[in-house]
């Protein structure tokens, strides 16, 4: 057989050549094929495959902010020239998937700080901003006691708190502020990190438990290229908050879940406190107050691993000791209950029977501690428990060296004349945590001393003058009867819905509210309604530039049916904030009611153009043109 030079022909190229058959490729020959890269360039190529991607998303980016895309995530946004600030309405969009309206009030921020001037920030939620009328809350009553006091100084007490929010939102707020040469910030906050942004529930996941991985997301959903995607997705809307949304959020104090919503809150709060002292300013952080003994648990859940033969016994002895209480048969109620008790003690309505029981037979101190614990062991937890305001006096006590000082607000109100033997209730709050004026009063009187220690250097000699009375403010705020029952009317409307109506005694609740309402309101005589405007009339002439005054001066005509002067105190309103979308609604409103419906739809167009998805706009525009050609 002849042989080829290179090899015979019909080798068997499946088995491996034997060494030394001159077959077996070289070394040199491997490398010229097939060439292995080395160490550095495997890791040139794991970076670029990292880079690339990332460089890209950045090209994007700056594409999108060169061309001008999407909104301005920042708390403050500048106006007439950049000469002043006031707060940016689409700042809470990058938190949710809709843009709410009606969660801030707005103010006016001069750039310039003159050197006579002492600026001050308010964050919190609605506690804080004053609801359901943030112009008389105890923010303003601050104001006014700093301005009868230093009458030399300029005071800017910027209330930046906002409905519905928790600390995860209030962080950026405080960056933002922060670099508004600020002098000192009241924090009063707790009261939303068990239902707000980011707080455990159903639909929550491995990201909403962890800081980092929040930030991480809200810094790409903040982002412009965040903003394109989120514009391109499905215009998915959040549930409804009927009462099936609150029962699934339910969670007992001991739930596992709980704890990274504590540590969330305590990195949050140390991080504003750091960003505060970053910009040279004071702190005044302020444990939360809640309403205890006028306030029942919104929903109640059994411990863990309660058996079933001992759910029996324990809802018998509950049962047997409701029967006692309701027929004032005290202390064999307290028999039951104590009985339940060694069963389950985690049955929120049940410490708050008990705190019932000990209160009616005067033993306070007892009654204190049960409230307490009802409010503390709530599955529906809508206030600040007691590890939440431990909480606020730890961080604070560690940032002491930084000028943040502790207020104990919880103790203050307690120790109050408003609270019932110092438990907090009715007289304080009108809900849950909503401070009612006499209320908000007692919180500015407790402030007040702690704001002035923190400005210590900068406001001056004081006046002898003791501070104004509850009556002195009300008439420098035109706080009168008319709005005490918008307040009550308010409250009674709110604890008709959602998530009130698991509530322990509801329905006889709801209708003892609704009675005295419509008892005040019919009470209310003509009288009473020419000193309501009066009020608003004289503090006017005192402050004609205080915008507050014109807005709630417009609601009480509005609702007593003087729409031309609602216009005219609405429009004051909207031309010193022409895009806030609340102001422009509640104008066209006056307008329509007024008979101008062209004016209205004017107004309505100019919302719609600040903000085209502006719903209550769209409705109301659609409403007037439809109404308008029909006529025609």
């Amino acid at each position: 057989m002849s042989k080829s030079k290179h090899g015979p022909r019909n080798r068997d190229f499946s088995r491996p050549p034997d060494k030394g058959s001159g077959l077996a490729p070289s070394k040199v020959a491997t490398s010229k094929l097939s060439p292995q890269p080395s160490r550095r360039g495997k890791t040139a190529m794991r970076l670029a495959a990292i880079l690339v991607p990332v460089l890209l998303l950045a090209l994007v980016e700056v594409v999108l902010r060169l061309a001008g895309y999407g909104y301005s995530t920042r708390f403050l946004r500048a106006i007439d020239g950049a000469q002043a600030f006031t707060i940016n309405d689409d700042f809470v969009r990058q938190f949710y998937k809709e843009n709410p309206q009606g969660k801030s009030f707005p103010f006016l921020l001069p750039a310039a700080k003159s050197s006579d001037t002492i600026r001050i920030f308010v964050l919190g939620e609605s506690a804080a901003l004053g609801t359901p009328n943030p112009s008389f809350g105890f923010a303003r009553i601050v104001e006014v006691f700093l301005r009868a006091q230093f009458p030399a100084k300029k005071f800017e007490v910027l209330n930046a708190a906002m409905r519905g929010i928790n600390s995860h939102i209030i962080v950026p707020i405080a960056r933002d502020c922060a670099a508004h040469q600020p002098d000192l910030f009241i924090v009063y906050m707790g009261n939303n990190e068990a239902v707000g942004l980011h707080a455990p529930g159903p639909e929550t996941t491995l990201l909403d438990r962890h800081r980092i991985l929040i930030r991480l997301m809200q810094a790409a959903r903040s982002s412009k290229l965040g903003q394109l995607l989120a514009a391109l997705g499905s215009p998915s809307r959040r549930p409804a908050q009927g009462m099936d949304f609150f029962r699934a959020h339910r969670m007992s104090a001991d739930d596992p879940r709980r704890e990274s919503l504590y540590q969330n809150f305590r990195a949050n709060l140390e991080d504003i406190c750091e960003r505060i002292s970053r910009s040279g300013a004071k702190a005044v952080v302020s444990t939360i107050p809640v309403n205890l003994k006028d306030f029942p648990p919104l929903a109640s859940l059994h411990r863990r691993g309660l058996a079933p033969a001992e759910e029996a016994q324990w809802q018998a002895h509950y049962d047997r000791g409701i029967a006692a209480e309701s027929e004032a048969r005290y202390p064999q109620a307290l028999d039951h209950y104590q009985a339940a008790a060694r069963l389950d003690d985690h049955f929120a309505d049940l410490h708050f029977r008990t705190a019932r029981c000990h209160f009616a037979l005067g033993q306070f101190p007892l009654a204190r501690e049960h409230y307490g614990l009802a409010s503390d062991w709530d599955a529906l937890q809508v206030r600040a428990d007691g590890r939440i305001n431990r909480i606020i006096r730890e961080v604070a006590g560690r940032n002491k060296e930084r000028g943040v000082l502790l207020l104990e607000s919880e103790q203050a109100v307690a120790q109050s004349d408003l609270s019932d033997h110092q438990t907090p209730g009715g007289k304080v709050f009108v809900d849950h945590v909503h401070l009612r004026f006499a209320g908000d009063y007692w919180v500015a009187r407790t402030l007040y001393p702690a704001v002035v220690s923190a400005l210590s250097g900068k406001l001056g000699e004081a006046t002898n003058t003791p501070l104004p009375t509850l009556e002195a403010c009300a008439g420098r705020l035109a706080y009168n009867d008319w709005d005490d029952l918008q307040i009550d009317l308010s409250f009674a409307q709110q604890m008709a819905g959602p998530p009130f109506l698991d509530q322990l005694d509801h329905t006889q609740r709801l209708a003892q509210a609704e009675q005295a309402v419509k008892q005040r309101s019919a009470s209310f005589t003509r009288q009473d309604l020419d000193r309501a405007v009066q009020s608003y009339r004289a503090a006017l002439a005192r402050h004609p530039d205080d915008w507050h005054l014109h807005n709630s001066f417009g609601m009480l005509s509005y609702a007593t049916r003087d729409f031309g002067t609602a216009v005219e105190q609405f429009g004051l309103m909207v031309k010193q904030f022409p895009d806030w979308l609340m102001g422009r609604i509640t104008l066209a409103g006056a307008l329509a009611k007024a008979g101008k419906n062209q004016d209205a739809i004017v107004q309505l167009k100019e919302a719609l153009r600040i903000d085209p998805n502006f719903r209550q706009a769209q409705q109301s525009l659609a409403t007037l043109t439809g109404r308008r050609e029909r006529s025609q």
